[in-house]
């Protein structure tokens, strides 16, 4: 067996039907190109574009995708690389394209969705061979389809197209689908039959079943002796096995003593263990599959509630319950096959230091590349995976329609049943339907009864659900079963009044809480990236651009105008940019934090807390709690603050404010819970404490605030939690309004000290202080917390990591009343 990677440096030229596939004439006008790549970036790159994340310019984008582009780059094959089977693969084309080697038509790609593997043993040659992609123009494809007749958000004629869907634009994305070879390239040549899957079960005794099956087209005519050698190796174990394969399809199963289980994060190890699986004809090679697997079972408890209002949904991981804590992923940039792997691993591994077990990946975007999924497998990250549907009917009166979808769940599904971070399976996003009482759509029927069949079939050992949301209900959106998609942002909005956020925020006493949706501004160092300084504040066009909208918001109004009124409403009148980008990001902060601790004080009435959404896909400024350029948010912050294994919390529920200790953790713990009435000036106004046993995977009742005189003006509480095995929390919260209160202004003194890891960075003052901002001039620098409250007479201590050394004059400590650059 030979592989031979294609990846690296093509070419790209535009074309017509009137252009001849060979070198000579392809070469005549063309550019650089990478593969994984899209054609936008390539013509930014070449200085034909302008850049499209800047100001309004992606509306003068619009005619890249007008245009067909031919892909193209030779390549040379060696003596002896060839044998009797050579095929070509695709791991990812957007979109709709047309292959060419060496001039001759192999086939036709129509979905990104799925691998694409061509047959070249007849036209693949030793010495020099020419390789063509030719994707054809979407906007031209895209008219075949009808653009009424099927309920669709944002663009009808998308949902005939297996591609992203936020490509069509969103309520957080552009108009502008990406277009190129995104994934992988490669050639690989055999002299006879390969593995077309491998399939790993596990039970937590330590049994493994490894289920095979050999692709060859006349198995019982190929005469040659097939046998599988199978390497594991993990975790103190290591064995080899021969396994003769009789049949195209087999099965082998052994035992793993003691083996150890995967965990999520926070619960325990990730425990994996490496296989190798080399199928031998005869004595030669002819593939190798390797990849890893866990000891890990997933159940589902749907039994009542305690308070009654319904059924619970409840993962749970080897036997135990999970609370979810994280958030929705979308593309990490429009242009898919831009972002590399190290966008990925810091993504990801920011999820974790955000105290999160899990993301949701979003039915509107894409199947992950395989480094997401290992990524999450390694750091302990939960996947709940959307099939690609989101907000619309699917077309189920369309022919081939269901023959394309079928192959793209089929070859998803075994494509990542084996990684133990999957647990549940989704039909789609708000599908037509669920967030409305429609009891018929298009494909409504056919489509949810085909998927769980496929699902099944192909995967025994995860949940699936229809949809997010789902309920047993008429209306998918139900607040007592299954999943929702609620916010008290978007019930302020809706009610015109942010500061009823949290009676109404009481009312969504959701058994899971899948999209959280808050909003609020990057920092001004990134928006000053995508907005030029004579656009800057403002140009409402430029701003409304960026900031998106929706455009079936019952207000009629635009995002900006949401942040902006809202913000308004909880911190005062907005007299410039930096004072939106400031109260925007702390209105985003406070109700992340008053969303997911109201959730998890139901633990686990309600099983999860999950942000609409994690990351972006261009520069924008709304739900995403990392921007585009990987900058954290406040409202990041927030959320790592609400998701810390053991939190103490106030917030407000029907019958008025009560106070709780959740614990994540497995272990039990004797602690003292105090309360604090602070005026802002750092005078004690009460102070009660309370000695507690902390239950593990619960939230504990403390008290209700009733006992404290909450009316008493200029007041903030501060909880705590300290105990032998449990160093000291603390959390705030505001009962009033925001703007009610007034602030003196602090004196924040702090000291940076160099440790192994790199800096300790100790706060306190002797008054409340709102939203410590702690900026560094290195912007390399990762700092652990920001934008917190302060207790008076509090240290607080800051971890700090950067690439240069620091100094205190490095660092811009301010609050709330300062202005923010």
């Amino acid at each position: 067996m030979n592989k031979l990677n294609l990846n690296g440096n093509w070419k790209v030229t535009e074309y017509t039907d009137s252009l001849p596939i060979n070198i000579a004439d392809l070469s005549k006008n063309c550019y650089d190109a990478q593969v994984p790549g899209d054609i936008h970036a390539d013509l930014l790159n070449a200085g034909l574009y302008p850049d499209p994340f800047v100001d309004d310019n992606v509306k003068h984008c619009e005619w890249v995708n007008d245009k067909n582009w031919c892909f193209f780059r030779e390549f040379d094959i060696e003596e002896g690389f060839l044998f009797e089977n050579t095929k070509l693969s695709f791991y990812g084309i957007d979109n709709v394209a047309d292959i060419y080697l060496n001039g001759k038509l192999l086939g036709k790609c129509e979905s990104c969705f799925i691998k694409h593997e061509f047959d070249v043993s007849d036209c693949i040659k030793e010495g020099t061979n020419l390789l063509c992609v030719v994707i054809n123009s979407i906007t031209e494809y895209m008219k075949q389809f009808p653009d009424d007749g099927y309920i669709s958000c944002f663009n009808t004629q998308r949902i005939f197209l297996r591609k992203p869907a936020c490509h069509f634009s969103w309520d957080w994305a552009p108009d502008l689908p990406a277009t190129g070879i995104f994934d992988s390239v490669e050639i690989v040549s055999r002299k006879s039959c390969f593995l077309d899957n491998v399939c790993i079960r596990t039970q937590n005794d330590g049994w493994v079943t490894f289920f095979y099956q050999i692709n060859n087209e006349d198995f019982d005519a190929d005469n040659t002796e097939k046998t599988i050698k199978l390497t594991v190796n993990g975790n103190g174990y290591s064995e080899s096995f021969t396994v003769d394969m009789n049949e195209p399809v087999c099965h082998h199963s052994f035992k793993i003593p003691s083996p150890e289980l995967w965990w999520p994060h926070g619960m325990g190890k990730q425990s994996l263990y490496e296989y190798s699986a080399c199928l031998y004809s005869d004595s030669d090679l002819t593939d190798t599959k390797a990849g890893t697997f866990a000891f890990r079972e997933i159940t589902v408890d749907e039994t009542p509630r305690d308070d009654g209002n319904g059924l619970r949904f409840v993962i749970k991981i080897n036997g135990l319950p999970v609370f979810l804590k994280g958030a929705n992923w979308v593309p990490a940039d429009i242009f898919i096959g831009t972002v590399t792997d190290e966008k990925y691993t810091s993504l990801l591994e920011n999820v974790v230091k955000g105290n999160m077990n899990t993301l949701r990946v979003w039915g509107g975007g894409l199947y992950e590349k395989d480094i997401f999924y290992n990524e999450c497998d390694r750091l302990g990250i939960l996947v709940w995976q959307d099939f690609m549907f989101s907000c619309a009917e699917l077309p189920d009166d369309i022919n081939n329609f269901f023959k394309v979808v079928e192959k793209e769940l089929i070859y998803q599904i075994k494509r990542l049943r084996n990684h133990p971070s999957i647990v549940i399976w989704s039909g789609g996003n708000e599908r037509a339907g669920q967030l409305d009482i429609k009891d018929s759509c298009n494909g409504k029927e056919k489509f949810d009864f085909y998927f769980r069949g496929i699902a099944a079939h192909f995967d025994k050992t995860r949940p699936y659900v229809e949809n997010s949301p789902w309920g047993y209900g008429r209306l998918g959106n139900s607040l007592d079963c299954g999943d929702c998609h609620m916010s008290s942002f978007n019930e302020a909005v809706y009610a015109k009044d942010a500061s009823k956020f949290r009676s109404l925020l009481s009312e969504l006493d959701a058994s899971m809480m899948s999209e959280i949706a808050c909003m609020g501004a990057s920092p001004i160092s990134s928006i000053r990236k995508y907005i030029s300084p004579e656009n800057f504040w403002y140009n409402k066009e430029i701003w409304d651009l960026h900031l998106a909208c929706n455009p079936y918001d019952p207000t009629g109004e635009t995002f900006f105008d949401h942040q902006m009124r809202v913000a308004s409403q909880h911190f005062g009148e907005i007299t410039d940019a930096n004072d939106f980008i400031k109260k925007s990001a702390i209105t985003h902060s406070e109700h992340i934090k008053a969303d997911v601790e109201f959730h998890r004080s139901r633990t686990f009435d309600c099983s999860g807390a999950m942000l609409w959404m994690y990351n972006d896909t261009w520069p924008c400024g709304t739900w995403s709690i990392i921007d585009y350029y990987g900058v954290k948010k406040a409202g990041y912050y927030s959320m790592a603050r609400a998701c810390r294994p053991i939190l103490p919390l106030i917030s407000f529920h029907k019958d008025g404010y009560k106070s709780y200790v959740v614990n994540d953790t497995l272990k039990e713990t004797n602690a003292t819970v105090t309360i604090s009435q602070y005026k802002t000036d750092g005078t004690l106004v009460d102070e009660k404490s309370f000695e507690m046993c902390i239950k593990p995977l619960a939230s504990s009742f403390v008290c209700s605030m009733d006992i404290f005189d909450i009316t008493v003006d200029n007041t903030m509480f501060f909880i705590s939690v300290e105990g032998k095995d449990c160093p000291k929390i603390i959390n705030s919260i505001i009962v009033k309004s925001f703007k009610l209160l007034s602030f003196p202004t602090p004196k924040i003194d702090y000291k940076l000290e160099k440790n192994e890891e790199g800096y300790l960075l100790t706060l306190a003052s002797d008054v409340c202080v709102r939203c410590v901002n702690i900026e560094v001039s290195d912007e390399s620098a990762d700092i652990s917390d920001n934008y917190f409250d302060m207790c008076p007479k509090t240290p607080y201590t800051v971890k700090i990591s950067c690439k240069n050394e620091l100094t205190e004059k490095d660092i811009s400590v301010k609050s709330f009343f300062d202005i923010w650059d």
